[in-house]
């Protein structure tokens, strides 16, 4: 086993930053999902009643109540989100994305796969989940564990993202009483989180301001091989 395999399999997460294996693909899929025109990234949403997808063509008043529902479900501290994202499916009054066809078979890649073997000790299978993410003004997403049968991984396009405007991952204790790590967005940083073996407690902090690089995350969930 690696050092990074073994760190892994004790705190169930481990970040790293692969640019110098991967910078130019990953540049690629952040510009891309820059360029991604409004109408390709949904809203998704969860509250205490329901988790949707909304379209951009969704009335503004419709999103704003799907909002403060999840809003509401925050400041009650029950599980819920708000953010952006785009999908590699295929929805109803959704353009269709050429970033998250990129960045899909990025991660379905040999390569990457690879990586994450060796960072992990597990075998790699196919994606049982993957998007990318966006966290505009005001989105969050509250503490949770990820489900799985192996591993997930945020990986990062993000360029200068300023901790002072929010959207870190902040790793709880079990009790998830108290923060005892905290991951700051960087351009091409890989967090990889246990999802089979042990729970890790996490969140995202809330955005506090519009920037012009955006927060940006591509998601994926791995099964075993």
């Amino acid at each position: 086993m690696s050092i990074d395999s073994i760190t892994f399999n004790d705190k169930g997460y481990l970040t790293k930053n692969i640019q110098s294996q991967f910078g130019s693909k990953i540049y690629e899929i952040m510009e891309s999902s820059q360029d991604s025109s409004e109408e390709s990234w949904t809203y998704i949403y969860k509250n205490s009643l329901e988790q949707k997808d909304l379209s951009f063509l969704t009335p503004a008043d419709e999103i704003e109540k799907s909002f403060n529902s999840c809003f509401a479900d925050f400041c009650d501290n029950k599980f819920s989100f708000f953010f952006r994202r785009l999908s590699n499916e295929v929805k109803d009054n959704v353009a269709s994305s050429e970033a998250s066809t990129i960045a899909y078979n990025f991660c379905n890649s040999d390569e990457f796969k690879d990586l994450i073997t060796c960072l992990t000790g597990r075998k790699i299978g196919n994606t049982d989940l993957f998007y990318i993410n966006r966290f505009d003004k005001g989105h969050f997403l509250n503490t949770h564990t990820d489900s799985g049968n192996n591993v997930g991984v945020a990986l990062n396009i993000t360029q200068n993202w300023d901790p002072n405007f929010g959207g870190l991952t902040h790793i709880l204790d079990q009790d998830r009483k108290k923060v005892v790590d905290t991951l700051t967005p960087g351009f091409a940083e890989l967090f990889l989180f246990d999802t089979s073996e042990k729970q890790v407690p996490h969140f995202v902090s809330m955005i506090t301001a519009n920037q012009k690089s955006r927060r940006m995350s591509v998601i994926a969930r791995y099964g075993k091989a």
